[in-house]
């Protein structure tokens, strides 16, 4: 019976053929190389024994720094290994090697290198305020993060219908020491693409777009006549730029609410603006304003000053 069990015990321990040799390695190429990570690649051959492996890696050929071990497996086929590596430094060369080992032997694979990339550029942009009144400023701001203070930029815009395409606006300028941006643009009259782009990145970096809307300007003036209780109210304003033919609507504030007591349409008055007229009879007074819906992608609706209609003396 001890033979039989000791015979049993020596068929369950594994045995390397007589034809193994140590491992096979390669070290390939680094992929998906950012400015603070990547993925190291190589080649492994088991030939037939139980094979691990882990990569060498730092700022030179004495490495430094290692990979955990992980298993290649037991085939008799090279198969294809990585491993993440992170916390390098930006813009910064390392060298790295496959090291595979089995019960036959260490096999190290050759040096390679790889250079981490630049600290990604980022550009936050806004623009305020938005919907800006039609002639009105506006202000152009943001932030450029992953580089140092006084870095160049440029304000570039594209206006509706945007098929002109970005231009450059205005001069270049620098970011302060927290990386901000300030470009102020004045008599803003239609709606306007902006962003901003770095003038030494190659290739140059780009925020986003942001869109600023300009609204029509609306003006009011409210002439009253009061007659038996009534106010008989004329209401004539200008809209800028010219929108013809476009509706309007008086508005009472009733509880919060901006309600449409009278509508109306606008008339030719110019080439650059247009006109209304409203008549109204009114037994209550209260705070008005006048609304002009305009949707045209050029621009956006607008409204006039509130005014307030008493009604009784």
């Amino acid at each position: 019976m001890r033979t039989t069990l000791v015979a049993l015990a020596a068929a369950l321990v594994w045995a390397a053929p007589a034809s193994a040799a140590a491992p096979g390695a390669s070290t390939g190429a680094a992929k998906d190389v950012t400015d603070t990570a990547a993925t190291l690649t190589a080649t492994v051959n088991p030939h037939g024994v139980p094979t691990s492996y882990f990569f060498e890696y730092g700022t030179t050929t004495k490495y430094g720094a290692r990979t955990a071990n992980t298993s290649a497996g037991n085939g008799s086929k090279a198969v294809t290994v990585s491993a993440p590596v992170s916390g390098l430094k930006p813009t910064t060369a390392y060298h790295y090697r496959i090291v595979a080992f089995s019960p036959q032997g260490t096999t190290r694979g050759a040096d390679r290198a790889f250079k981490t990339t630049k600290v990604p550029v980022t550009l936050t942009i806004d623009a305020s305020p938005n919907p800006v009144l039609f002639g009105g400023p506006v202000t152009v701001s943001g932030v450029v993060g992953g580089r140092p203070p006084n870095t160049s930029i440029v304000l570039q815009r594209n206006t509706f219908p945007f098929t002109a395409g970005f231009a450059d606006y205005g001069n270049p300028q620098v970011t302060n020491t927290n990386g901000q941006y300030s470009f102020p643009v004045l008599d803003v009259a239609s709606t306007t693409q902006f962003r901003v782009r770095t003038t030494e990145e190659k290739p140059a970096a780009f925020s986003q777009v942001v869109t600023e809307g300009v609204s029509v300007s609306v003006s009011v003036r409210a002439r009253v006549k009061r007659s038996g209780g009534r106010a008989h109210v004329l209401l004539t304003g200008v809209v800028k730029p010219a929108h013809e033919a476009t509706p309007l609507a008086v508005q009472k504030r009733k509880k919060g609410v901006w309600r449409t007591v009278k509508g109306g349409v606008t008339r030719h008055a110019s080439a650059s603006s247009s006109g209304y007229v409203v008549h109204m009879n009114l037994r209550r007074g209260g705070l008005y304003r006048v609304y002009v819906r305009v949707n045209d992608g050029d621009h956006t609706s607008g409204v006039s000053p509130e005014f307030t209609i008493r009604a009784k003396h």
